[in-house]
């Protein structure tokens, strides 16, 4: 009978118990409870569990997250650990949900990439680098989603996370899209050879006459090909010539014709030559021979003059080339340290804003510290306030508090 009695007492305990465990979290979990309230609730909890301290920080109430462990531990409570561990997991796992949705929804970043040129007399080479500025870093593990080379364009587009590069290219002359080729590399870079539809010196790449500030010429490719492509100039130049001679020539004859004059071959009939004197035909051959004298130093003349006319254009293009050089290593120098120029501003910049958030967080410290200082202070003070009466009530019987 007794111990029937006892164990009815025990149950009704328990469920007094598991009742008042479960209004604390139902509480905790109400959306009419703030976090002043939840701190109330907390240290006049009989019992804490660690379901209430994966409540608290559900709600990001990380004072009274605090408290309830700081009181749980003092109750010892041993499953707080095992409650943190899954509510952290369960609050990384949405952080991560919303980071994945914020980097989602960036605008996209579209670089023309820089790249550098360079032709012989039978092709056209590109170096394309996945960067805005060719002395940047390249990015690396770049996916080529499209390469389309047309008789007069190349067209490359190609990403790495939100970061897309696009190069659109519109050619000055025709290209064989059959024979050209690309390869990607293995550190940022994409290298096109472009076969030229006729065997000529490009003036310049592209259509446009405006040069892009992304491009630039490939210094160390072209060197190789200077000498054959200064020697299909003279090629073409000596071909120039001669076609010029003979048209020159063909005009005379033309001229000639309609002036009624009549070829020397033809100027008179053979018997006549055979019944001719023979001094005069003396006279003729030293003519002839004197005519084709002139004609040889004629020739002599224009070989020189011409041969230190192609030196002096050589020289000039190599002075160019050199000058052309030395800007591009100029302007890639000064856009360099501006760059850098920029980045230590930024640096500075950064740091500042740094210093004063480090400020304010000291300040916000201090304020917080002083506010919980003043009300212990005056919760103190309260209580000592509510025991004076009683001292004196006590007093009056001869007894001490």
């Amino acid at each position: 009978m007794v111990r029937t009695a006892v164990v009815g007492f025990l149950a009704l305990l328990l469920a007094q118990c598991r009742a008042v465990d479960d209004a604390l979290l139902t509480a905790l979990s109400s959306p009419e409870t703030d976090e002043t309230q939840c701190k109330e609730l907390v240290q006049n909890a009989p019992k804490l569990k660690g379901k209430h301290l994966r409540a608290t920080m559900q709600r990001s109430w990380w004072d009274c997250s605090l408290t309830v462990v700081e009181l749980g531990t003092a109750q010892g409570v041993h499953d707080l650990e095992a409650e943190y561990n899954l509510a952290s997991r369960t609050l990384k796992k949405q952080l991560g949900s919303l980071k994945t949705a914020i980097e989602g929804a960036k605008t996209t970043q579209v670089v023309n990439p820089a790249f550098e040129w360079a032709q012989s007399p039978n092709e056209v080479f590109l170096n394309v680098k996945f960067a805005h500025k060719l002395d940047a870093p390249a990015t690396l593990d770049v996916k080529v989603q499209n390469v389309t080379i047309t008789e007069k364009g190349v067209y490359l587009y190609a990403e790495k996370n939100s970061k897309h590069f696009e190069l659109d290219l519109s050619l000055l002359l025709p290209i064989v899209p059959e024979s050209s080729s690309w390869q990607l590399g293995s550190v940022g870079r994409c290298s096109f050879t472009l076969v030229k539809k006729m065997r000529k010196k490009w003036d310049r790449l592209l259509s446009s006459a405006k040069r892009p500030q992304n491009m630039h010429l490939w210094w160390t490719m072209q060197d190789q090909y200077d000498d054959e492509l200064e020697a299909m100039e003279e090629e073409e130049e000596k071909a120039w010539m001669e076609s010029q001679k003979q048209s020159k020539a063909h005009f005379q004859e033309l001229q000639d014709r309609k002036d009624g004059k009549v070829p020397k071959a033809a100027a008179k009939p053979k018997e006549e030559e055979e019944k001719g004197d023979g001094k005069e035909e003396e006279a003729g051959s030293d003519g002839d021979a004197g005519e084709a004298e002139i004609d040889e130093e004629e020739q002599k003349i224009r070989k020189k003059h011409e041969k230190e006319l192609k030196k002096k254009l050589r020289d000039i293009n190599s002075r160019r080339k050199r000058l052309v050089k030395d800007l591009d290593s100029e302007l890639n120098a000064k856009t360099k340290e501006i760059d850098e120029e920029m980045q230590k501003k930024k640096d500075e910049v950064e740091e500042a804003i740094k210093k004063k958030k480090d400020f304010v967080d000291e300040e916000i410290l201090k304020d917080r510290k002083a506010a919980k200082e003043a009300s212990a202070k005056a919760t103190e003070e309260a209580l000592q306030a509510l025991k004076e009466p009683a001292k004196k009530s006590f007093s009056l019987f001869g007894r001490e508090l």
